[in-house]
């Protein structure tokens, strides 16, 4: 279902494209955060993204935009425990690389001096890499010196997300002759959390991801 969903997608865009007369192209890079919402109760994390993709004419005002990124996205969390002097403290870090997809339907508003691009749509998403790091640090008792212990896994191994995501995404953009600056946030659809690495049901625990990001691009 997945690769029929990705390939009638890159179909549609190649279709659209055949017939349009006015295309362009455009690179952009952005930063801003991200976070997992539902079950995971974590920490946002520091995100970025880097890509390339189109301006596709559709007539009137509307336009077609399919990008592709590469993606940071995922948490951070920390807690900690502590008697008088003894205590512990952990933090993790997930980190989760991703390949995105997403094609917006927009629409241009010209001004005079720039044009308001406002747009929204579906994206893909297909997780690539990244480590679930851990790092726990502290004693127990007295006697005993400070252990720092850290450890760090495939974010997308065996009890770790999903690779597949899907979502809507939305924003806005800012032209000003060939540059571009905006900002847009993505909602991912899809229930990360592989419930039967844990004999859960999809019901008892969902983790989604969630990121926004400030970009900057140029028009070719």
């Amino acid at each position: 279902m997945k690769k029929i969903l990705a390939f009638t997608l890159f179909v549609l865009m190649g279709v659209v494209a055949s017939f349009s007369q006015d295309i362009n192209f455009h690179a952009k890079a952005g930063v801003g955060f991200a976070n997992l919402t539902g079950d995971a109760n974590g920490d946002p994390l520091f995100s970025y993204k880097v890509g390339v993709g189109m301006n596709i004419g559709l007539g009137g005002h509307w336009e077609l935009h399919p990008d592709l990124f590469f993606v940071r996205k995922g948490m951070s969390n920390s807690a900690e425990v502590r008697s008088n002097d003894i205590g512990m403290k952990g933090d993790l870090t997930l980190n989760a690389c991703y390949l995105e997809l997403p094609v917006m339907a927009a629409y241009r508003i010209p001004l005079e001096r720039m044009d308001v691009v406002l747009y929204a749509g579906p994206y893909l998403a297909y997780g690539v890499g990244g480590k679930v790091k851990s790092t726990v640090t502290g004693r127990e008792d007295s006697d005993e010196p400070v252990r720092k212990i850290t450890e760090s896994q495939s974010v997308f191994g065996t009890g770790g997300l999903k690779r597949f995501d899907s979502g809507l995404g939305l924003g806005m953009d800012l032209e000003f002759g060939r540059f571009i600056a905006g900002i847009n946030v993505n909602i991912g659809l899809v229930n990360l959390a592989r419930t039967k690495d844990f004999d859960y049901d999809e019901d008892d625990i969902a983790v989604r991801n969630l990121a926004a990001h400030i970009s900057f691009g140029y028009k070719f």
